[in-house]
């Protein structure tokens, strides 16, 4: 390689440059699980009950050129507030930002499950029948791997020094149900059993947001909290501030001028409808809507050519409700961070006030910004053959 070029690599500035790095100070992250079971037969039915409690590290980015020296490896936290105190961090790079990974503790989750069987027709039939509940607390979502979209996509007072709160992932109620009955319609060699799997499910949590994109460096601190837009990605990981009322003393509406008292008044019907309190949003104050589905299965089994062999007959229907009624088993989800970007933020000068307008998130008559899962809703039919050899 020419000397030159040797030159080059050795003197290139990493001011344009983006830098994922891991801190001197990252350890792998731990994980603590306690599971107890119990199980006890209650005349003819199994009782289970279980419990899982985890505490847990989780591994998060940091961002170091946030225009304060790091003081021990890590980031400090700047003391310019924003209207509601949490910190705005200087950052002058475009798209060039360097983050360091580490690791942090405090996420947990807390799971309960009750579960019991019984057996009819003589042990031909049988039904299960169980219940789960969640309670799952995480710093960071992981919802995506690199560092910007792991950084910019899960909800915080202040990504850079992250909080726990409620996890996107949480399933806080989830109900099943199994029936299986075999008959001999054909014989005593020619089973056919007949299954039917329930579930329904409450839906996933969701977070209300700012929407803090800005292409230019000189608007970081006063519209993305001091933050790269690269490093924010989506632009949607700022917790919102909920105001009090039309009247709060902290927010403009639209403009600080002459504010937009309808869009205030369309705000507090979305802030109502997300279950918001005054302050900065906790993670999670609402969620998608439950779910049910139901799948159905008749398995038949004949004689093979030998006497020891069998040909197996299945005939299976995933999401049978949407195959009785168009309107049944229909699966309806929030976007996959699990936020919704409700206001639009920008502070004025003297970082005194927000001045707040309709986040691209912002529906007043479909707050939680659901979807209906097309693919996952459509019933399925399958049916498939089977020979098995005995030997």
């Amino acid at each position: 390689m020419p000397q030159c070029v040797k030159d080059a690599i050795a003197n290139a500035p990493l001011s344009d440059s983006v830098i994922v790095t891991l801190s001197p100070d990252f350890e792998w992250p731990t994980m603590k699980v306690l599971n107890l079971t119990y199980e006890k037969p209650m005349g003819d039915w199994l009782v289970v009950a279980s419990y899982l409690k985890k505490d847990y590290e989780q591994a998060v980015y940091r961002a170091l050129n946030t225009g304060d020296p790091l003081v021990n490896n890590q980031p400090q936290i700047p003391t310019l507030k924003a209207p509601d105190g949490r910190p705005i961090y200087n950052m002058t790079t475009y798209n060039s930002f360097k983050v360091a990974l580490n690791n942090q503790g405090g996420s947990n989750a807390e799971i309960f499950t009750l579960g019991a069987s019984t057996q009819f027709n003589e042990g031909d039939g049988e039904f299960t029948i169980n219940y789960t509940n969640q309670n799952i607390n995480d710093l960071n979502n992981g919802v995506s791997s690199t560092a910007n979209s792991s950084f910019g996509n899960s909800p915080n007072i202040n990504p850079n020094n992250q909080m726990v709160g409620r996890s996107i992932y949480e399933t806080e109620h989830r109900l099943m149900a199994t029936i299986k009955s075999t008959h001999y319609f054909f014989g005593g060699d020619k089973p056919t059993t007949f299954s039917l799997f329930a579930e329904r499910r409450s839906g996933y949590p969701i977070s209300a947001v700012f929407e803090t994109e800005t292409k230019s460096v000189g608007s970081y601190q006063t519209q993305a909290f001091g933050f790269d837009d690269g490093l924010q990605d989506d632009n949607a990981n700022f917790l919102a501030y909920v105001p009090n009322g039309i009247a709060d003393p902290l927010v403009c509406w639209v403009s600080c001028a002459a504010p937009d008292m309808a869009f205030a008044a369309d705000a507090m019907r979305v802030i109502a409808a997300l279950d918001l309190s005054p302050g900065i949003a906790a993670k999670g104050t609402t969620e998608a809507p439950w779910n049910t589905q139901m799948d159905f299965k008749i398995t038949q089994i004949l004689p093979g050519f030998r006497a020891e062999d069998e040909f197996v007959i299945t005939f299976g229907v995933q999401n049978i409700l949407n195959l009785l009624n168009d309107d049944w088993g229909t699966i309806r989800g929030r976007d996959y961070t699990g936020t919704v970007a409700i206001f639009d933020v920008e502070m004025v000068d003297n970082f005194s006030k927000y001045v707040l307008s309709p986040g691209r998130d912002f529906r007043v008559n479909d707050p939680k910004r659901i979807y209906t899962s097309f693919n996952a809703s459509l019933w399925r039919a399958q049916l498939g053959f089977k020979y098995n050899f005995n030997f």
